[in-house]
């Protein structure tokens, strides 16, 4: 009977020792280069050195150690195809059969992130011996087994004692897609390196088939995909505990309201350092945030105030919060401004860290209509700092994440504040300045009191953008008496700023950068309008460019 080896070279040596013994256990002989070899050993783990395996030396510092035509014979044989023993046999390259792979891949992208890191250093970490055998294994996944994650140490021995030593085919192949997906990463990363970012790219992993996109008719192919991060807050690490899966606007609704709690989040924690909590309610309908409600003290607080900047445009929407619900919270989404006798509330969505068994049966939606996803990161929001992708025709363009946070603490340098801000419109310029730059551009919105009033957002010209969030307040009965008005970008006309002083604006967030500041920032300093002024190229809050 042959032998049956594993080939493990790993520099992540987490999990190691417990799979170690799990092969000896079940009498496959392991097969080990440099540090893990010394590692197993230490772990009193039977293992034997590679060279000794093949009779060839590591040579060149290491550079050559498992590309020996011993180990990838046995890789590499058909089991089925009686000649590929018999060669090998003939040849002299044993009579075994290497039916495990567990690899770890040199850290190439982890070295190009690291300061100072030179050239030489960049190239080293290319992997040459890894990617070989990963790339064999994953070729004969029929027979053999390729393991290139330590997070999947603990599914192969399940399947190890599941099937006496052995892999399902199922597995394997499950496992080769994995190999094979981090080799193409692999190579982008070191493509895009080399060419100075000349190319590019991406993959992902299928998270869930769509019902369908943006329209029914958009239904074949629609799916969801992830990167696989640690971001805590990406969005697959959200839990669905009650309701239907995500659609396509779904996500995208989910996606757009974990931004702009993260920007508020940083926003106040930068700001307020010595504020141990800021309790945070948005309300998203149309991929755009519609309500809007912070409270330091009180949890319902910040629910009541974003229900009551716009209770209409609510109903239907996506609501997230960075606290747990419970069933009285619930009870106010579902009936704070309802009129007696009339139709409760209902949302599309739910996102929270944690809610109760009896607040799900209150938020529960009759028709089926709905999801709350639970997702315990949400009470420690962070803006995200990826890369991100837009798709063009017949291509894509990347840009990196946008990472201003408005800062009064320690302010840029350029950044001007033209009066006095009380303490609660000091509060409220970050809130606002937050919404406006995780809205569709462009945009002009109004906030008072912790509260969103009203947010003119996606409209073709900034005087419409302003005229917007002036009406849609006026339409729920509110005002911008008093009120902070943020806009994404500077005024090009007098127009737009007059309507906000006539409104009743008291303070204005906005940047500068056009040829109507020396007209536009007196009309507003004549008015007695404190404005914050933050330079166009340092914080222009476009979102979502239409």
């Amino acid at each position: 009977m042959s032998k049956e080896y594993a080939v493990i070279s790993v520099s992540d040596k987490d999990g190691l020792v417990e799979l170690g013994k799990k092969f000896d256990e079940f009498g496959v002989e392991i097969l080990s280069t440099g540090g893990t070899y010394n590692h197993l050993i230490k772990a009193d783990v039977p293992a034997t050195k590679v060279s000794e395996y093949t009779g060839a030396s590591e040579i060149m510092g290491g550079r050559v150690k498992t590309l020996h035509p011993k180990i990838y014979a046995g890789i590499l044989e058909r089991r089925d195809v009686e000649t590929d023993a018999a060669e090998i046999k003939e040849e002299g390259y044993g009579d075994g059969k290497t039916n495990f792979i567990i690899v770890n891949l040199y850290p190439f992208e982890k070295t190009v992130a690291t300061p100072n890191a030179t050239h030489a250093e960049i190239i080293e970490n290319i992997d040459i011996g890894g990617s070989t055998l990963i790339r064999a294994a994953a070729k004969n996944y029929r027979w053999v087994c390729v393991i290139v994650d330590p997070a999947d140490y603990a599914l192969l021995i399940a399947e190890l004692e599941a099937n006496n030593g052995s892999t399902t085919l199922e597995f394997r192949k499950k496992m080769a897609v994995k190999a094979f997906i981090l080799s193409s990463n692999y190579e982008l990363a070191i493509g895009r390196y080399l060419s100075d970012g000349e190319f590019d790219g991406f993959t992902g992993l299928k998270v869930a088939k769509l019902k369908y996109g943006e329209n029914p008719q958009q239904e074949e192919g629609a799916a969801s995909f992830t990167f696989n991060t640690k971001d805590p807050l990406a969005f697959d690490k959200f839990k669905i505990v009650d309701g239907a899966p995500n659609g396509f606007i779904n996500n995208t609704d989910l996606k757009r309201e974990v931004d702009a709690g993260a920007r508020i989040a940083t926003t106040i924690r930068t700001n307020f350092p010595d504020k141990e909590n800021c309790y945070i309610c948005l309300g998203v309908k149309h991929g755009n945030t519609c309500g809007a409600g912070i409270s330091f003290t009180d949890p319902l607080v910040a629910v009541k105030r974003m229900i009551e900047g716009n209770p209409l445009a609510i109903s239907g929407g996506f609501i997230l919060t960075n606290f747990d619900i419970d069933l009285e919270i619930a009870n106010i989404l579902r009936t704070h401004l309802v009129v007696k006798g009339g139709m409760k509330r209902i949302f599309d969505g739910i996102i929270t860290p944690s809610i109760s068994d009896d607040a799900i049966v209150r938020l529960r939606r009759l028709d089926g209509g709905y999801r709350i996803l639970v997702n315990p990161a949400l009470d420690n929001l962070q803006i995200d700092t990826a890369r991100q992708f837009c798709y063009l025709r017949g291509g894509f363009q990347i840009q990196p994440a946008n990472e201003f946070i408005l800062n009064l603490e320690n302010p840029h340098k350029d950044l001007q504040v033209s009066g006095k801000l009380t303490d609660q419109q000091r509060l409220d310029v970050f809130l606002a300045k937050a919404l406006c730059d995780e809205s569709t551009s462009n945009t002009i919105l109004a906030v008072r009191d912790g509260m969103l009033l009203a947010n003119g957002t996606c409209r073709p010209s900034r005087v419409s953008a302003g005229r917007g969030c002036i009406n849609e307040a006026i339409s729920n009965n509110l005002n911008l008496e008093g009120s902070v008005l943020a806009s994404d970008s500077f005024w090009p006309a007098l127009d737009g700023p007059q309507e906000a002083i006539d409104a009743g604006v008291s303070v204005v967030v906005t940047t500068s950068g056009s040829k109507a500041d020396k007209k536009v920032f007196p009309l507003f300093a004549d008015a007695g309008v404190t404005v914050v002024t933050i330079p166009n190229t340092v914080g222009r809050g476009f979102k979502g460019h239409n």
